[in-house]
């Protein structure tokens, strides 16, 4: 950091950051100097656990302590039942379960689409990836987050999640190896990481997340002779150092976003769970304090988290999922603000979410869960979206899952799940849907499995330092009859110096990027050191057709307006208009899906086909003559032709991308085809209705005929008066032919009256857009 921007960081500092900030650091020199005094000695195996007596739980106390009934999600009396029903009615999840476990109990651990193997035991403390290992250190004397070193990997291991496969494996079975070798992994951690040293103590998150597995899996392991008082009393004194560690060590201001959220999830479900500790309620009450204020500050009014990425909106409706659910299962009442939050942020998930119930990759994704009850690790909305069904009695959220998902079975008290399957599943409403705050835009053609789909991004960066956005202004994903077909590439690494700000580039999207730079500058790997104002977006409801479109102005106040046309074949025309103040280099980029096959036909025109050959959409290319078309896969050298399934996952993709030079204005479209045929494209064939700087007819096989007319003048537009103006673009569309709509774009006259616009849209085939 430049000492210029330090200063004004330090002066935009209140005086309740600047006291959190220097109590943390006194807290860190505390500690420090505990450390210099024990030595690397320092241990919890020797923790104790006192009630609200004050009285210490010892090994003797054990029996009494573990029969206390502590209403968890599930319930240990339902072990059999559970068992039997899982087994039954979830056949492939369950093996799953054991196949998991299994690899697991051989020191095989599945990461990020790689099987980590160990020889008979697991260094907590070397970097699976780099082999480097972490010094036992003060966790606040490690610097992390230097470039090149990224912990990521390592911590995913020690949060342990990789545990509940055998743990529920245990509990599915009885068969003790699975408990034992749960229990042994979590004590080896205790003897190997010591509280507060290493870089496992280094994030409270990474500290919260390994705390709510633990309590899953002791819960799990109810029952076990694996699990004897001994073995119990370390391990709920490693817990207690846990929970001491994140409500002494809260990411105010640090991380104020789901770091914070899952920290205090983490402190909320142990000390709920195992509530006889004499500061559980204590930490009770600041975890609820935190996460009952901070889906407000969060989450915007509709409903979508404000960092702008499907993976931390999923964190948080699955963190406030357990929070809900807990809650009621302890009696709690729960805020109405947190179930009407909640219900809206699985509204965005229903809408979102693809034909065929996969999830858009937008924003940044690190490829953790908040919790994995699903031994396959898929990233879903599908139990989310049950969850939400039962508890805010949305019929609609049911309408993709009509069977209970596996991990709803887990976190869902009896009386919910019933409520669910009792429930009859309803399509949803709408088919359209704007998410101002956020501004997403989303169009589908129907609810089937086989339907169309298009989510457009309006343009807007995250909140506070942006870090996990992208510069994705007016990019957009689409599904033809329920394939993908262009889809964001996602998120390689957070620290790879090749990938890093490549992947969260306007390069990197379905969308311009204008000039050298792009649309918005990085400083460092999450933060951003420009980026544009909120993009202004719309949408239209013709009588043929529907419209979605935005503009925003770049950072070199160029400006970008792009208007995306669902005409009526279900062909897509994607219209962009770019008005530069000096030359620039202007760059289309088109990202297809995985599997799909892209071939180039002419100069204008290429084929999309999918698994089984056949043409699924065709893409023609309009006012790109005289532009370079290059088509690439696999091209690390551009980075061009990847995407990223997974984190630290890389497959390759076609991507089509167009290059030319731009000073003034200029206008371009290509259209998406979906209909098995080429849609005829001609430029100049007919003699023009108005003055314009070109003509494009656009005739389809269904009968439907379009005549888009760039840059006209003198156009006279007759209602009940006429009118002559001028224009950016104009789309004339017929269906067999008879006018359908005539939309105008970008009109200049200033002389337009608003009543003048008013009474030249009172005409039903008349649409204005900006």
């Amino acid at each position: 950091m430049n000492i210029s921007r330090l200063i004004k960081r330090l002066a935009a500092l209140d005086a309740k950051e600047i006291r959190f900030r220097v109590s943390r650091i006194w807290k860190q020199k505390c500690d420090q100097i505990v450390e210099i005094f024990r030595g690397n000695t320092l241990s919890v195996s020797t923790g104790v656990y006192f009630d609200d007596k004050g009285s210490a739980f010892t090994p003797e106390t054990y029996k009494a302590y573990w029969d206390v009934k502590r209403n968890f999600y599930f319930e240990p009396e339902d072990r059999e039942r559970l068992a039997a029903r899982l087994a039954r009615e979830y056949r492939l999840e369950f093996d799953s379960v054991f196949e998991k476990a299994d690899a697991v109990c051989d020191f095989q651990i599945s990461l990020f689409g790689t099987v980590l193997r160990y020889e008979g035991k697991i260094d907590w403390n070397r970097d699976p990836v780099s082999q480097s290992s972490w010094p036992k250190r003060h966790w606040s004397r490690l610097r992390f987050v230097d470039a090149g070193s990224d912990p990521k990997f390592l911590w995913e291991i020690n949060r342990h999640q990789f545990l509940l496969a055998p743990a529920m494996a245990f509990y599915l079975s009885g068969d003790e190896k699975y408990a034992q070798y749960a229990v042994e992994q979590i004590l080896d951690w205790i003897e190997c990481c010591p509280a507060g040293q290493g870089i496992n103590w280094a994030e409270s998150l990474e500290v919260a997340t390994r705390l709510v597995t633990w309590v899953w899996i002791l819960e799990l392991l109810r029952g076990s002779s694996s699990l004897q008082a001994e073995q119990l009393w370390v391990i709920l004194g490693s817990m207690h150092k846990h929970a001491q560690h994140v409500s002494r060590y809260f990411s105010h201001y640090i991380s104020p976003n789901t770091h914070l959220t899952g920290e205090a999830l983490g402190l909320f479900v142990f000390s709920m769970v195992y509530g006889e500790h004499k500061a559980a309620a204590q930490w009770t009450s600041a975890a609820c304090a935190i996460l009952d204020e901070e889906i407000i500050a969060q989450v915007g009014s509709d409903g979508v988290h404000k960092e702008l990425s499907t993976c931390y909106h999923t964190y948080t409706v699955e963190y406030y999922l357990q929070y809900i659910l807990l809650r009621q299962i302890h009696g709690e009442d729960v805020p109405n603000h947190l179930l009407h939050i909640l219900e809206k942020m699985c509204e965005f998930c229903l809408a979102v979410e693809r034909p065929g119930s996969s999830i858009p990759l937008i924003g940044d994704g690190d490829g953790g869960y908040a919790l994995p009850l699903n031994p396959d690790r898929q990233l879903s909305w599908k139990w989310i979206l049950c969850a939400g069904a039962t508890l805010c009695n949305r019929r609609d959220f049911k309408y993709r899952s009509t069977k209970l998902p596996w991990e709803a079975a887990w976190l869902l008290p009896l009386a919910l799940q019933e409520h669910f399957l009792a429930m009859p599943a309803e399509p949803p409403a709408d088919t359209v849907y704007s998410f101002d705050d956020s501004n997403y835009l989303v169009y589908r053609s129907d609810w089937t499995e086989t339907g169309d789909y298009l989510l457009f991004d309006a343009g807007q960066m995250g909140f506070l330092s942006a870090g996990h956005s992208h510069a994705d202004f007016l990019a957009f994903e689409y599904v033809a009859a329920g394939i993908p077909i262009l889809i964001d590439i996602g998120t390689y690494s957070y620290s790879h110096p090749l990938w890093r700000n490549f992947e969260r580039s306007s390069q990197a999207h379905n969308t311009l990027q204008i000039g050298a730079e792009g649309q918005a500058q990085p400083l460092g790997n999450f933060s951003w050191k420009t980026f544009p104002d909120k993009g202004k977006a719309w949408r239209r409801d013709l009588q043929s057709c529907q419209v979605i479109g935005a503009a925003y102005t770049t950072i070199t106040e160029d400006s970008h307006t792009r208007n995306v046309v669902i005409l009526p074949d279900r062909s897509l025309l994607c219209l962009d208009a770019v008005h530069c103040k000096a030359s620039q280099d202007i760059e289309c980029n088109l990202y297809f899906a995985p599997g799909l096959e892209v071939q180039h036909v002419d100069q204008l025109n290429y084929t999309v086909s999918g698994s089984n050959n056949s043409v699924c959409t065709s893409i023609a290319f309009i006012g790109y003559e005289n532009a370079d078309i290059v088509l690439s896969k696999g091209e690390t050298d551009s980075n061009k032709g990847v995407i990223f399934p997974g984190y630290a996952e890389k497959t390759d993709i076609y991507n089509c991308s167009t290059r030319e030079k731009c000073c003034g204005r200029i206008i371009r479209a290509f259209l998406l085809n979906p209909n098995g045929y080429y849609c005829k494209i001609e430029k100049d064939t007919l003699p023009s209705l108005y003055e314009c700087e070109c003509l494009y007819s656009i005739t389809s096989e269904t009968g439907m005929k379009c005549f888009l007319y760039v840059e006209p003048k003198n156009v006279q537009i007759s209602t009940d008066y006429a009118y002559t103006v001028n224009a950016r673009w104009l789309l004339q569309i017929e269906f067999d032919g008879m006018l359908k709509d005539f939309i105008a774009a970008g009109l200049s006259d200033e002389s337009l009256t608003r009543e003048a616009r008013a009474d030249i849209e009172m005409n039903g085939s008349v649409s204005i857009l900006p």
